[in-house]
């Protein structure tokens, strides 16, 4: 039995809040990050180097009722809607109360901080939220009825869920972990292979690519923990959990789980904070990595909800409805010091447009820049990304190659601040190679794979191999390595190279790779690394 709701109340609500997400929409400029993601909206794959798919195909739809800014961030508003009703579903159907309970739940969905954020901008998160509710909601049907159907449309959630973000590999695992039962019904493994299945296409994608996005989640970007980390993870969920809400957090810790479905949410809830809780020991963890425990964390709430509760919720609403209508006005008018990644770029790509008149533009290490330049100005940057900077989407793309032989602009070739003036260069008869990958086959082999249409030339007027060396993921040092005779490499193919590296010092460094440089270039990326042995 599902709770009830007041069409009445509810469509209000659906009316305030689409307003209010609507104008927050169309007046706040694009996010840096939706740009890119709106980037790979535009070249539609079945995958990306940071993300599954899913926020691309979101963008897309958007962009068939809308176009600008909506066209980004329509379908957002909308699936963010949807889930505040599938979410009020999943609770314990209504009991006689002192309060009322409706309006409990949009007061609680109202003063949690990323509904705001999410209830707009589009990010992977946005999917992964929509999803995750619907995966609840299935869940809760398996439990109830079993159904060969509930199962397999179970198993399609779990498809279009690991399709939306990696953090869906969790969800899962906790809910599985939670029910050891399920183990038992042959319908689990169908509705597993299932998922799978849908999933598989972006998996193809990643064998096609080296499994770059698992590398870079997995390991690339880990190990980079500062002391301060574990107090930034806790203060980052008192924010995102509402620091006013401490009690209620508290309240649903306390409580126990009365049936299959709560063990599920508790284990979600409580799975998603320990996991990246320990996670702050080896990399930063962002707050928006914890939006899926929205879901339980109201769920199990207002399934417990009393009238303390909501005579405290009533007095803490009116303190926390003025914090939040002044971050609204911070979103949509530039009134803060920093420019919050949404203002001052168009006035950037613009300065930078008239800079370089016809010429195509190359950002160093700004792969957001890249993607904002070609959002304000409709054409196509490039960011070429230097063997000291993590590699992204701009690794993977070649549409660079379109500016061969042409003179383009540098941005970001001197130090980094805000002058354009000390940052601006041409080059002139540009050439895209930073897609060459060199994988290490021995201490004295290489392979270097040429990916372009057309062949490279590696000498020393020419491209030149670079051996990098690595200590806790910073470059200690560079080496150029001549090669014995000049050597060309067909287009789409790779060759193998024969080297003697006994003449470098690998002292003090743990892992090495090698990158290729043009002058006046900086070292492309390292895709391939090796490790030193202890002692060598």
């Amino acid at each position: 039995m599902k709770a009830t709701i007041s069409s009445f109340s509810f469509w209000w609500f659906v009316f305030f809040w689409g307003i209010l997400c609507l104008a927050q929409a169309w007046w706040t400029p694009i996010h840096l990050d939706e740009a890119y993601y709106w980037c790979y909206s535009q070249e539609l794959d079945w995958g990306y180097f940071d993300h599954p798919p899913m926020v691309a195909i979101w963008i897309k739809i958007s962009s068939f009722f809308s176009s600008g800014i909506l066209g980004v961030r329509l379908l957002t508003i909308l699936t963010l809607i949807a889930s505040f009703y599938l979410i009020y579903q999943l609770l314990e159907p209504q009991k006689e109360t002192s309060f009322p309970k409706q309006l409990a739940f949009w007061g609680i969905v109202f003063c949690l901080p990323l509904f705001h954020i999410y209830g707009f901008i589009t990010t992977p998160d946005v999917p992964l939220l929509f999803f995750g509710v619907l995966f609840f909601t299935f869940y809760k049907q398996v439990l109830e009825d079993g159904k060969w159907s509930d199962f397999l449309l179970w198993g399609i959630i779990m498809g279009l869920l690991l399709w939306s973000k990696y953090h869906a590999a969790l969800l899962i695992l906790f809910i599985l972990i939670s029910n050891p039962k399920l183990f038992l019904r042959p319908q689990t493994y169908v509705a597993g292979a299932l998922g799978l299945l849908i999933w598989s296409p972006h998996l193809y994608w990643q064998y096609e690519h080296d499994w770059m996005s698992f590398n870079y989640h997995l390991s690339e970007r880990a190990h980079n923990s500062k002391w301060f980390h574990p107090l930034e993870f806790i203060g980052n969920a008192l924010l995102i959990f509402n620091p006013f809400f401490i009690g209620f957090f508290i309240q649903v810790l306390k409580k126990r789980w009365q049936n299959d479905f709560e063990r599920g949410l508790y284990f979600t809830l409580f799975g998603f904070i320990f996991f990246f809780a320990l996670q702050t020991l080896r990399d930063h963890v962002q707050p928006q990595w914890l939006v899926l425990t929205y879901i339980p964390f109201v769920i199990l709430l207002l399934n417990n909800f009393e009238i303390r509760q909501w005579n405290y919720l009533k007095k803490a609403f009116w303190v926390i409805l003025p914090i939040l209508i002044l971050a609204h006005v911070f979103l949509s008018v530039d009134l803060l010091p920093k420019d919050l990644d949404i203002f001052r770029k168009e006035a950037l790509a613009q300065k930078i447009k008239k800079e370089t008149g016809e010429k195509p533009v190359v950002f160093i290490n700004s792969y957001r820049k890249a993607a904002m330049y070609r959002w304000y100005t409709g054409e196509y940057a490039h960011s070429y990304n230097t063997a000291d900077n993590r590699k992204n989407q701009f690794n993977i793309w070649q549409t660079d190659t379109i500016f061969n032989k042409k003179e383009v602009f540098i941005y970001g070739m001197g130090k980094a601040n805000n002058a354009l003036d000390n940052k601006k260069t041409t080059i002139q008869n540009y050439l895209s190679y930073d897609k060459v990958k060199i994988k290490i086959i021995s201490s004295t082999q290489i392979e270097i794979e040429n990916p372009y249409a057309y062949p490279l030339t590696f000498s020393d007027e020419n491209l030149q191999l670079y051996l990098v060396l690595f200590k806790a993921k910073k470059i200690l040092k560079q080496d150029a390595v001549p090669l014995k005779e000049q050597l060309v490499i067909p287009s789409n193919t790779s060759t193998t190279v024969h080297l003697d590296l006994s003449t470098y010092s690998f002292e003090n460094a743990d892992s090495y790779g090698f990158g290729v440089k043009k002058t006046p270039w900086k070292v492309s990326s390292v895709y391939y690394k090796n490790t030193i042995p202890l002692g060598q």
